[in-house]
């Protein structure tokens, strides 16, 4: 059990930094990765989040054009403080978001983290095949939206060219010296 869950959440760190590039709502992983954490991880203790977000208006500085900025006031848009729940599944941590507050909870916390959680990306297309995988083993009904929305993006022409062209290779002069030009059926 130790090495399914060291897998599962090998295969969950891929999708979780790049969930921007998901092919579904980055929400909609976030939710499967939440069930995927409660059913499989192990929950250790709590980090807090402090989120300070600048306004663009103004720069951060609380003045457009010489007056009092309009959107902001004093050139913070949005301030708050977010506990995060710490899970660990196999040798592989997460964090699970809660309530946003305006002011600083008063709990017991392992590590204050200042600003948002940035993850180093990893290759998009393995990002992308671990989403599909983990959506197949625990939510069917997103891998077949998923793949199906996949499917209409892309034109019949398009889809039988990639098909096309990956037969071609496997028939290829370097590949297989044995074949000749007139052996290949395209």
């Amino acid at each position: 059990m130790k090495a399914i869950k060291n897998f599962i959440g090998y295969l969950l760190e891929y999708p979780n930094c790049n969930a921007r590039q998901l092919p579904v709502d980055h929400r909609r992983f976030y939710t499967l990765k939440n069930r995927i954490l409660e059913k499989y991880g192990t929950k250790d203790r709590e980090d807090l989040q402090h989120v300070v977000k600048r306004c663009f208006q103004c720069g951060g500085t609380g003045k457009y054009h010489g007056k009092t900025c309009w959107r902001c006031k004093e050139g913070i848009y949005q301030q708050f403080y977010c506990v995060l729940s710490r899970y660990w599944l196999g040798k592989h941590m997460f964090h699970v978001p809660g309530i946003k507050e305006q002011r600083r909870p008063n709990i017991r916390y392992v590590k204050f983290i200042k600003g948002i959680i940035r993850h180093e990306p990893r290759e998009e297309k393995a990002a992308i095949r671990a989403f599909y995988l983990l959506t197949f083993l625990f939510d069917k009904k997103l891998f077949f939206e998923s793949i199906s929305e996949k499917i209409r993006r892309s034109s019949p022409v398009r889809f039988i060219k990639s098909i096309r062209s990956r037969i071609r290779s496997l028939f290829a002069k370097n590949r297989l010296d044995d074949f000749k030009e007139r052996d290949i059926p395209f």
